[in-house]
């Protein structure tokens, strides 16, 4: 079966590249499907500030009869570019049935893409940067998938290094239980509270837009050390 490369230019091309994981993960029940509206919004540059302030192509592979098997998207994040001072190119929502070729076809584009426009570095899956889901599940993938972390087939690693990507960073995420919350825990937040050093409030709504002035700048200086990180405009 032959397969071939398209941009995604049409809002039909834009349908098929949110809607293909439900053909990717037909047969994983772990998986849990994003809602649809919200990958709509994401993918809107009206709504999604970062389509604005990077440049985002997006790319399908279809097969012979034009059915949708695998998808790319190609960024250059110019912050993060000018932050590290660096020439990079990046890919992320990544999807694919398990095929070398569809697999190597996805790679080849986004590849050509950073040669045309003079990146000496291609690193992913980072989608659409370090602010939203990052990494590559390469263990736990009988446990379900939960926001803001990766999920993909197990055969996704073998697809992306046998293409000649190698591991930059490992990125580990953990799971706490909260119905038996460990003691020095409870220990260490009650001693904190008796310090009286630091209080806990609601968000005041009515000021919402100063509130908002106060997380981001509390996000982007507890963040900033983070590997990968680049300051939230």
């Amino acid at each position: 079966m032959g397969f071939s490369v398209k941009k995604v230019k049409t809002p039909a091309d834009k349908n098929q590249f949110i809607r293909l994981p439900w053909k990717i993960y037909s047969n994983f029940p772990s998986w849990v499907p994003p809602l649809i509206s919200e990958r709509e919004k994401f993918l809107n540059p009206r709504i999604n500030p970062f389509l604005k302030e990077s440049e985002v192509d997006f790319f399908l592979v279809v097969s012979g009869d034009q059915e949708p098997v695998g998808r790319i998207a190609f960024v250059i994040n110019h912050a993060h570019n000018e932050t590290y001072s660096e020439r990079v190119g990046f890919f992320g929502m990544l999807e694919t049935i398990n095929d070398r070729e569809v697999s190597d076809l996805l790679f080849n584009t986004v590849e050509t893409w950073c040669r045309k426009n003079k990146l000496n570095k291609l690193l992913g899956p980072v989608s659409l940067s370090t602010n939203h889901e990052c990494g590559l599940l390469v263990d736990g993938f009988d446990t379900p998938p939960v926001i803001g972390i990766p999920y993909n087939p197990a055969y996704y690693v073998d697809l992306i290094e046998n293409w000649g990507l190698s591991k930059i960073k490992d990125l580990v995420s953990l799971r706490l239980d909260l119905i038996q919350i460990p003691e020095y825990l409870e220990s260490g937040v009650t001693r904190l509270r008796k310090r009286k050093r630091f209080s806990i409030r609601p968000i005041r709504l009515n000021e919402f837009n100063k509130e908002l002035e106060k997380m981001w700048e509390v996000y982007n200086s507890s963040w900033s050390a983070n590997w990968g990180f680049v300051p939230m405009s």
